[in-house]
C-alpha cells in the first residue's frame, strides 16, 4: 500500500472518531474503511495514531498562555479537542511562579517535532523578560533619582558644588529623566515659594 493511500486511511479514520455516533455518516464511512482496510491487507492498528500524554511542565501563567497558544496554532485545534485534548493546570501547592503546567496528547512523531520548538520558545521569552525587566528596573532608578534631584533644587536644598572638597560625580540619570520629573512638579509649590508668596498675600489682603 501506497503512503498516500495509507494517510487517506488515516484521515478517514480521525473523521470517523471525531463523528458523533449518532452521524448516520459515521456508519457509512466505518464501512468504507474496514473495506478498504481488507483489500490492503491492513488492520486498525496500521492506521491508528497513538498519542501518549506529554507534558511541558514548570512554567509561569504567562508561559502556560503562550504554549497552549503555539498548539493551537500550530495544530489548528481548540482546548481539549480531539484527538489532543490540549489543557493547562495549575499546581496549588507550589510555591514558585513557574507552577503551570500544559498537557497535550502527541504521537512521537509529533512530540519529536515540537518538543525542541515549543522549549525554545520559553527559552527566548524567558531571556527577553529578563533583559526587559532589568532595563525596566534600571530605567525606574534613573527617574527616582532625577526626580529626587529635581525636587532637592526646586525646594532649593541642593548642597553648593563641591561642597565636601570633591569633584561632582555624573548623575546616573539623564537630561530626559530630569525634564519628565520637572514636569511633573509644574503644579508644586515648595515651601521656599510659599515664603514668598505669603508676605504678597498678606499684603493684598490688608
Amino acid at each position: 500500500m501506497g503512503a498516500n493511500a495509507k494517510k487517506i486511511l488515516m484521515d478517514l479514520q480521525y473523521r470517523i472518531d471525531s463523528t458523533p455516533e449518532s452521524d448516520p455518516e459515521r456508519e457509512n464511512a466505518i464501512r468504507l474503511r474496514d473495506k478498504l482496510l481488507a483489500k490492503h491487507g491492513l488492520t486498525l492498528k496500521d492506521i491508528t495514531e497513538v498519542r501518549t500524554e506529554r507534558r511541558f511542565e514548570k512554567l509561569s501563567d504567562d508561559e502556560q498562555r503562550m504554549v497552549c497558544q503555539y498548539f493551537m496554532v500550530r495544530l489548528g485545534i481548540g482546548i481539549d479537542e480531539h484527538p489532543y485534548a490540549l489543557n493547562s493546570y495549575k499546581l496549588k501547592r507550589s510555591k514558585t511562579k513557574y507552577r503551570n503546567l500544559v498537557q497535550i496528547f502527541l504521537t512521537d512523531d509529533e512530540y519529536r517535532h515540537h518538543y525542541g520548538l515549543v522549549h525554545s520558545l520559553v527559552s527566548i521569552y524567558r531571556r527577553k523578560m529578563r533583559e526587559l525587566n532589568a532595563e525596566l528596573k534600571k530605567e525606574a532608578k534613573a527617574k527616582h533619582k532625577a526626580l529626587e534631584y529635581v525636587i532637592y533644587e526646586k525646594a532649593d536644598i541642593l548642597f553648593p558644588e563641591g561642597w565636601d572638597g570633591k569633584a561632582p560625580k555624573a548623575p546616573e540619570w539623564t537630561l530626559r529623566d530630569a525634564m519628565e520629573a520637572a514636569r511633573s512638579l509644574e503644579d508644586t509649590i515648595f515651601p521656599k515659594m510659599q515664603l514668598r508668596q505669603d508676605p504678597l498675600r498678606l499684603e493684598k489682603e490688608d
